[in-house]
C-alpha cells in the first residue's frame, strides 16, 4: 500500500492546532513505520517557500521519504491541486491524505481528508462573516468525492451531518488528538516565564485572536470581577491576530482595563508548558470548536480550565473543566469566580485534570489514523 501525507502544515513557523496535528501524525506514523511490512508512506512538502521554518523537519521528514514540491504553483491552489495529481500518479499512490484546502485536478487515486471543523454550522451569520467561515465550491466538491474523512471529534462528524445531511456516504471515523508529554513538565518552567513575560497572577488564554475564540465577552466578565471583586489577576490574551481581533481590543477599551489585559503576540511553543502552569485558571470560552488542544495542554500541565458548554468542549474537557455559557457574561462571571476561588474545586478539577489529558495520546492517533488508510484500502479493493 503507497500512500502520501500533504505534510505542508509542517512548515508554518507559527503553528496552530492544524499544524500540530499534522506535524504530530508525520511524527508517530515515523516511530511506527519501521514495524510495517507492505505499507509505503511518504510526505509531499512545498519547496523553497521563502515564509516556510525547517524547525519541524526532524528525523519524522527524512523516515517517511519527503517529496518537494514547487512554491510557485503550491501559493495558487489550482496550481497545486495539479500539482498533487501529478506526484500522486508519479509515485503510483493506493491513498492521499491531505485538509481540504486545494482540490487534486485529475483524481488519480482515492484521497482521504482531515476535517478539523466546520465552522459555518457553529457560528452566527455575524460570525460566519468576520471569519469567512462558509464552506467555498471546491472545499464542498472535494469533501463531497472524498474515499473518506477523518474527523477530530464525534462534534465534529456531527457538524458534518447538519452541514451535508444525507450527501456523505463514505466512511467517516473520528479520531481524537493528543498532548505532547512536555506539558506535564510545566511547574518546572513556570517561576522562569514569569520572570520573563513579567506577570504575577494571571488567567491565560494562548490561540489565535479571533471572533469564535469569544474574547470580547471574556474581556467583559473579567472586567466586571475585577471590579467586583478586586481580583489581584492580569488577563493574558496571547496569540497573533485572527478574523475579528480588533473586536477584542475594542472591548478592552470600552472595559477600561487596558492596563489589566496584557497582550504578548505570538507565544513560541517552549514557553507555553510553563505559561500555562503559572497561570491560576486557563479560560477558552469558545463558541466553536473541532477539538481544541490547549484544554488538554492546561488540563497535563496541572490549570484549572475554565471553559464553554458547546460543541467539542465538553467531549474534550469531560468531567475536567468548569463550564459556562458563552454568551451569557453573567455566567462567565460566575464561572470565573469559582475558578480562581473555590480551593477544594480548584484542587479536584487540577486532578481530574491531569488524568483526562493522560487518557489522549498523538500515538493512538497515529494507529487509528494507519488503521482508518488499511480499512479505506480493503474497501476500495472490494
Amino acid at each position: 500500500m503507497r500512500v502520501a501525507i500533504d505534510a505542508t502544515p509542517m512548515l508554518v513557523a507559527q503553528r496552530t492546532g492544524i499544524e500540530r496535528y499534522v506535524t504530530a501524525l508525520v511524527r508517530e506514523l515515523a516511530a511506527i513505520y519501521p514495524a510495517l511490512d507492505d505499507t509505503r508512506l511518504a510526505v509531499y512538502l512545498h519547496a523553497g517557500n521563502p515564509y516556510a521554518s525547517k524547525a519541524h523537519l526532524d528525523e519524522a521528514v527524512e523516515v517517511l521519504a519527503a517529496v518537494g514540491l514547487p512554491y510557485r504553483v503550491y501559493g495558487q491552489r489550482r496550481g497545486y491541486g495539479a500539482v498533487l495529481s501529478a506526484f500522486a500518479a508519479l509515485d503510483r499512490l493506493d491513498l492521499l491524505h491531505m485538509l481540504p484546502r486545494a482540490r487534486p485536478r485529475i483524481q488519480v487515486c482515492p484521497y482521504l481528508l482531515t476535517i478539523y471543523d466546520i465552522k459555518s454550522v457553529g457560528l452566527s451569520k455575524e460570525g460566519q462573516q468576520i471569519e469567512r467561515a462558509t464552506l467555498s465550491a471546491d472545499e464542498t466538491r472535494m469533501i463531497r468525492e472524498a474515499a473518506g474523512l477523518i474527523t477530530i471529534s464525534e462534534s465534529t462528524t456531527r457538524d458534518l451531518a447538519t452541514e451535508f445531511g444525507d450527501a456523505l456516504r463514505m466512511p467517516i471515523r473520528a479520531i481524537h488528538l493528543g498532548v505532547d508529554a512536555v506539558y506535564s513538565t510545566g511547574q518546572d518552567h513556570a517561576e522562569a516565564m514569569r520572570q520573563k513575560y513579567g506577570l504575577g497572577q494571571y488567567i491565560f488564554f494562548v490561540g489565535t485572536l479571533q471572533y469564535r475564540k469569544n474574547l470580547p465577552r471574556l474581556i467583559e466578565a473579567f472586567a466586571e470581577v475585577k471590579r467586583d471583586h478586586g481580583i489581584p489577576h492580569k488577563l493574558v490574551l496571547a496569540g497573533r491576530d485572527g478574523w475579528g481581533a480588533e473586536l477584542v481590543y475594542q472591548a478592552v477599551r470600552e472595559q477600561g482595563v487596558e492596563t489589566e489585559v496584557l497582550f504578548p503576540g505570538y507565544i513560541p511553543e517552549s514557553d507555553l508548558p510553563g505559561l500555562y502552569a503559572g497561570a491560576d485558571v486557563y479560560a477558552y470560552p469558545s463558541l466553536h470548536e473541532g477539538f481544541g488542544i490547549p484544554l488538554l495542554e492546561a488540563m497535563a500541565s496541572g490549570t484549572v480550565v475554565y471553559t464553554s458548554n458547546l460543541y467539542s468542549i465538553p467531549e474534550v474537557a469531560g468531567d475536567a473543566a468548569i463550564y459556562v455559557d458563552p454568551y451569557d457574561v453573567a455566567s462567565m462571571a460566575a464561572g470565573l469566580m469559582r475558578a480562581l476561588c473555590e480551593d477544594a474545586l480548584r484542587a479536584d478539577l487540577v486532578a481530574r485534570g491531569k488524568a483526562r489529558a493522560a487518557s489522549f495520546s498523538w500515538q493512538r492517533m497515529a494507529l487509528e489514523t494507519l488503521d482508518f488508510y488499511l480499512s479505506l484500502r480493503s474497501r476500495h479493493n472490494a
